[in-house]
């Protein structure tokens, strides 16, 4: 039921329905991986982390899970678990591209190793050279990170498509 009410926009039904099951059977895998995506997509963290965690005990060796739960970590800015999660991942899965994404938003925000955002944004490159939103990050990633200094040119609206000399 819970599904239902979710695809039919009633969150708090599909909330309660989840909860329902889950009374029932608290190991209730998929029970537990829907509640934590609704309440993840209600921008309900600490809920879902809840679950998230849940789910994680239930499938240790879920990357997949461990992502899911560190993205929630990073929302609610507890970076050091979520960098901590993400490099698992990233060690079991070294193609993971959000992973990857996540870990040098961590970096970024944290402050902490001003090389590592840099190293992440190449590895998203290199994992995945034909992807736009990798090259879209990678666009965005001097500015964030400090990759370029000095004076930025604008191309303005005339541009050619060549770089000024």
């Amino acid at each position: 039921m819970g599904v239902a009410y979710a695809q039919l926009g009633r969150a708090a039904e599909a909330t309660q329905a989840y909860r329902e099951a889950l009374r029932r059977d608290p190991a209730y895998y998929q029970a537990v991986a829907n509640l934590a995506a609704l309440l993840e997509s209600e921008k309900r963290y600490g809920e879902a982390l809840e679950e998230l965690e849940r789910l994680t005990a239930l499938d240790p060796g879920n990357p997949q899970a461990r992502f899911r739960l560190a993205a929630c970590y990073l929302a609610l800015d507890r970076f050091d678990e979520a960098r901590q999660l993400l490099e698992q991942v990233v060690k079991e899965v070294p193609r993971h591209l959000e992973a990857l994404r996540l870990l040098a938003r961590v970096a970024r925000k944290t402050g902490r190793a001003p090389g590592r955002p840099k190293k992440y944004y190449a590895r998203l490159v290199e994992a995945d050279p034909g992807r736009d939103e990798v090259h879209l990050d990678l666009a965005e990633a001097p500015a964030r990170v400090g990759i370029w200094t000095g004076r930025r040119r604008s191309c303005g609206p005339s541009w050619s498509g060549t770089p000024e000399t």
